[in-house]
């Protein structure tokens, strides 16, 4: 299993944050853009899907593509994870990605590196507690430049928590 700090630094990514991963997107609503392997997987998870997208980039590239099932995703707003979640499934979807967002204000790419994701929770743990468990300075923290950031596994086995571990009920 792999950690992602992720950061929604800015109004625009919290907003994508709140819309479609916290409040979820009606599947209805995007399955003429789904394929239908990730069509039926997240079917299974309710009637919303969860949707988080990265731009096209040779950072976001890297990180996306190691992307796995289960793996933990949390993500960064102030000075909190805010969100807990795990990746269900992943998929470069363009159609999808206009559908649900504006193209970024930065580079002008639509965030079609698409991560499919359930076990959403909201959560309030601070930033310290996660730089503490995984061995990262006291302030560290996703930002706008780097807002995608794979944990290196020794410092996940180091900091193995049950933070890491949420479950919904």
């Amino acid at each position: 299993m792999s950690v992602v700090l992720a950061a929604a630094p800015d109004p625009s990514a919290r907003h994508h944050l709140e819309k479609t991963v916290i409040d979820g997107v009606e599947i209805e609503d995007i399955k003429k853009y789904l394929s239908p392997d990730s069509l039926k997987k997240v079917r299974e998870t309710g009637l919303k899907a969860r949707v988080w997208g990265l731009v096209k980039g040779r950072s976001n590239d890297i990180y996306w593509k190691r992307l796995g099932e289960n793996d933990v995703i949390l993500f960064n707003v102030g000075n909190n994870y805010a969100v807990y979640s795990r990746v269900l499934d992943t998929d470069i979807n363009n159609e999808l990605a206009k559908h649900l967002w504006k193209p970024s204000s930065r580079t002008g790419s639509y965030y079609d590196r698409i991560i499919f994701l359930k076990d959403v929770r909201q959560t309030e743990i601070p930033i310290s507690r996660i730089n503490h468990l995984l061995g990262y300075a006291t302030n560290f923290k996703p930002s706008r430049n780097v807002s995608f950031v794979i944990v290196q596994k020794q410092r996940v086995e180091k900091g193995t928590s049950p933070v890491f571990h949420l479950r919904r009920r």
